[in-house]
């Protein structure tokens, strides 16, 4: 995925909690990608554990992206009460509605996709799908959490509990994994009122031997009165959220043990902890809180949330500076820096405090006595006199523990320092430079074991790459889509070297495998093509071989035969003319789809109108319109995905001037951005049909994205989306392939649709009722006809214009003349019907609207500014 977010942060989805990873073989999952569940089309596995699997997923009704949790099977045959329970929480986290919690869209059952009849459906909901990370995430980053951004988590987890509470929701497993934080900086708490229930060190669910309640939570944050099994409230939450406190300030858990019940046992008997203990730059006004929401006794922690709240926002208040580190004290002047520092990437922060300390260390070396010729001896007067050795060891041990104290956890850069310190001379043989050596010693190691991991974490990443490819392939070659087949296989052959035994002989079996399926696969386009009896189908035959997984010279003799065949067909297409009216009808209606997501109800429109045409060139033209639809439908769903995954920048009208901007997302009805430029803003929204978006250069990256390679057929594509679009660039493409049956079938139809009447490309029809006719001009259906007003402060938008002015006109001198106007530029030649959709900004002291014709003006005047009424008059007046 692709994301903004601060960097050096790593970005991952929020989905769910209960997610540690891909804890077993990547073909263990239960769904694959573009599966469907439900209503929910499945895009990535983001998570697993014991209560099941994660998925992004796409929600089709609703065209969003979600996290789809599917409950794992083994619980439920397990314990059947407990797919119910699973369900009826799920369905009490889905009233809830708070910008602090992650919403639940949906629940239910669904069968397993490829399942054998008989095989039990599976459970599922959906939530919220957001991109950040968790707090364990900060934890595992940096240990210490920065003051400011405890203060931040604790606002924003208070304000979530006490809305819970208020709807009598306990979530019992509150932890760091569970509290989320947005690439916004919103901190979200996840799988509110949902009972986790597994086994193992992660999570808690056992019956007693007497088989009474059972324990849920995890006991590393777990309340006493949880781990006993006993009816638990809002106060248990805090203990939860008073334990993840003390980790976020200490880098550590409250208690640790060997087991899940050792460390419940601790939660239960043994005292709270001192955070400041662990790091003793803990401020004495969050130590408090984390201490009294870990009380031993529900009655002594706060006796509702909203009390917790009020003893949250004191801390804050109490202390709103930044942490301090634990290697190095600082007084209030450097707390900035510090600040600063622990918001800085890991490099650099290890540039900061290699520095530091090489600094202080080349001070204290050049500083300390260690004794030898480099210090010559002073002349007394009282004779000479000789330190004790033991004395001057133990200094110089001193010194050097105060050195190792300040070293970087950079290993490189404290090894450099600690080769330094054993080169200078000054550092005798002794415990000391024994001491120095250890330190190399286990600096070096540390070092080693540090690369190795790195290493193996690379290879691990790999392999696991790998396998994900492999069953990539098997599921493509089980759907036939060769084109994955053929991506799949070259990526696993150009890593043959690292694939399994078994790997490499089922490769090369799929290889042998898809070189028959590429013969089969020339043949049938080359009788496809002898057997075509169009042009048109021809065309298509060729775009399909043009993205197909071919070699190149099988795609050129494809291409050879295609238009030798083609050739046979090249006769001129003849629409007949005593089909205009016919067309006529056709272009009255689909020129109301146009400009909008209306491309099935194109395709409909022009297969239900095909069939009123005998003569088989217009048949064959109006036809092509629903292949446009069919087309159109699928180049927006590419559309859409290439701007959500590539965020391209684009320039858009935005506050009346062209603005370079991030496009994050298209939708139905609208597009989603950011400012680059100005900056200061996050997303921004603004109507799609009003906006005017570079639809050519976002058309053709999307389709190259899906693979359209061919340029010809990229561009055809492109014009004909266009041109449902009403973008101009649609007649420029379309003039590259004039021949094309799309281009001659907009053409045809346009020429229905703009014949030119006194200079003015407007469509006439005139209807006569005895000795009255009446005009009908039908440019209220072709927007571009906006372009031909003109006036002062006027914007031109797709479908529409917005005018306004404040010129006042003196009652006594004005004229008519002095009147700001919008006029249109044409001429209309009576009898008229003139129609416009006026929208009034509020407080518009006079807005006159009409026609003029010869010499009167004949107007129709508005005035708002009553806010009970709006006045109307018509009047006429002289030029």
């Amino acid at each position: 995925m692709h994301n903004s977010q601060p960097a050096g942060y790593p970005c991952r989805a929020i989905a769910s909690l209960d997610c540690h990873g891909y804890d077993r073989p990547l073909m263990a999952q239960l769904l694959q990608p573009k599966q469907r569940l439900a209503g929910y089309e499945v895009d990535e596995l983001v998570g697993k554990g014991g209560m099941g699997e994660v998925y992004r997923a796409r929600q089709i009704s609703m065209e969003r992206v979600v996290a789809l949790k599917i409950l794992a099977p083994r619980l439920v045959k397990q314990d059947p009460i407990f797919a119910k329970r699973f369900v009826d929480e799920a369905r009490a986290a889905g009233r809830l509605n708070h910008p602090n919690i992650i919403a639940v869209h949906d629940v239910g059952r669904a069968p397993l996709p490829g399942a054998p009849s008989g095989e039990p459906d599976l459970d599922y909901f959906s939530m919220e799908y957001v991109d950040g990370e968790s707090v364990k995430d900060v934890i595992d980053r940096q240990e210490i959490v920065p003051l400011s951004l405890v203060g931040q988590i604790m606002q924003g987890m208070s304000d979530a509990l006490v809305y819970a509470e208020a709807q009598g929701i306990v979530h019992r497993d509150i932890k760091p994994d569970n509290i989320m934080l947005t690439n916004d900086g919103v901190v979200k708490l996840a799988d509110l009122g949902l009972a986790l229930q597994l086994g193992g060190e992660e999570i808690v669910a056992e019956k007693d031997e007497q088989g009474r309640g059972k324990v849920m939570g995890t006991p590393l944050y777990m309340s006493p009165e949880q781990a006993r099994a006993l009816s638990v409230d809002s106060r248990s939450d805090q203990y939860s959220l008073g334990a993840t406190l003390y980790h976020m300030l200490s880098g550590k858990p409250p208690f640790k043990g060997e087991n899940a019940k050792v460390i419940m046992r601790a939660h239960v008997f043994d005292p709270v902890p001192d955070p400041k203990i662990i790091n003793p730059d803990v401020p004495e006004s969050w130590r408090q809180l984390s201490m009294k929401l870990m009380a031993k006794n529900p009655e002594e922690r706060f006796a509702n949330c909203a009390a917790m709240r009020t003893a949250v926002m004191a801390a804050i208040s109490g202390h709103g500076g930044p942490g301090i580190s634990r290697r190095v004290r600082t007084g209030p002047a450097t707390g900035a820096v510090k600040e600063h520092v622990n918001s800085m990437p890991s490099w650099a922060k290890y540039l900061v405090y290699g520095f530091g300390a090489a600094v202080v260390l080349m001070v204290i070396i050049l500083s300390i006595p260690w004794g030898g010729k480099a210090t010559p001896p002073q002349p007394v007067v009282t004779g000479p006199s000789v330190p004790n050795p033991a004395e001057v060891a133990e200094k110089q041990l001193e010194q050097v523990r105060k050195v190792l104290a300040a070293l970087p956890d950079n290993h490189e850069k404290s090894l450099e320092l600690l080769e330094k310190m054993l080169e200078s001379k000054n550092l005798p043989v002794g415990p000391a430079r024994g001491l120095v050596e250890k330190e190399i010693q286990l600096r070096q190691s540390m070092l080693a074991d540090k690369k190795r991991k790195e290493q193996e974490a690379i290879v691990a990443a790999q392999a696991k790459q790998r396998q994900a490819k492999s069953i990539e392939l098997e599921q493509a070659l089980a759907d036939g889509d060769l084109v994955r087949v053929k991506a799949c296989i070259d990526f696993l052959s150009a890593e043959v070297e690292h694939l399994t035994p078994v790997m490499k002989d089922r490769l090369e079996v799929v290889k042998n495998q898809f070189r028959l399926k590429l013969v089969d696969l020339q043949k049938r386009f080359t009788d496809q093509l002898l057997e075509a009896t169009s042009g048109e189908e021809i065309e298509d035959i060729q775009r399909k071989v043009s993205s197909s997984p071919l070699a190149p010279d099988a795609i050129a003799q494809i291409s050879e035969l295609a238009e030798k065949r083609a050739a046979q067909y090249q006769k001129p297409i003849r629409p007949n003319v005593d089909d205009d009216a016919l067309w006529q009808a056709l272009n009255d209606q689909i020129e109301p789809l146009r400009g909008g997501v209306f491309y099935s109800e194109v395709s409909k429109l022009a297969e239900a109108e095909a069939v009123k045409f005998t003569n088989p060139d217009s048949k064959a033209m109006v036809l092509q319109f629903a292949t446009m639809g069919e087309i159109a439908l699928k180049t927006e769903g590419a559309l859409r995905n290439y701007v959500r995954t590539t965020k391209p920048e684009i320039t858009i009208q935005y506050n009346d001037k062209p603005t370079l901007v991030t496009l994050k997302q298209i939708d139905k009805q609208q597009v989603t951005f950011s400012l680059k430029q100005g900056g200061g803003v996050g997303e921004l929204k603004q109507d799609r049909q009003s906006t005017l978006l570079p639809l050519r250069q976002l058309v053709d990256g999307a389709l190259l994205e899906i693979g359209v390679s061919d340029t010809k057929v990229r561009t055809l594509q492109t014009a004909l989306f266009l041109w449902l679009w009403r973008d101009p660039a649609a007649s420029e493409l379309y003039a590259t392939a004039p021949k094309s049956i799309s281009a001659m079938a907009v053409a045809w139809l346009e020429s229905k649709n703009k014949p030119v009447i006194n200079g003015n490309a407007l469509r006439v029809v005139m209807k006569r009722n005895g000795s009255q006719i009446t005009v009908h001009y039908g440019g209220e259906k072709h927007p571009w006809h906006l372009d031909d007003f003109v006036g002062e402060n006027l914007t031109i938008f797709q479908k529409t214009f917005q005018w306004s002015t404040s010129k006042v006109i003196d009652p006594k001198t004005g004229t008519e003349g002095d009147l700001p106007s919008v006029k249109w530029k044409g001429e209309l030649y009576p009898p008229f019907i003139l129609t416009a959709h006026v929208d009034m900004q509020p407080n518009t002291l006079a807005l006159l609207f009409g026609v003029q014709s010869s010499d009167r003006c004949i107007r129709i005047g508005f005035n708002n500014t009553d806010p009970n009424k709006t006045v109307c008059a018509a009047f006429v007046t002289k030029p």
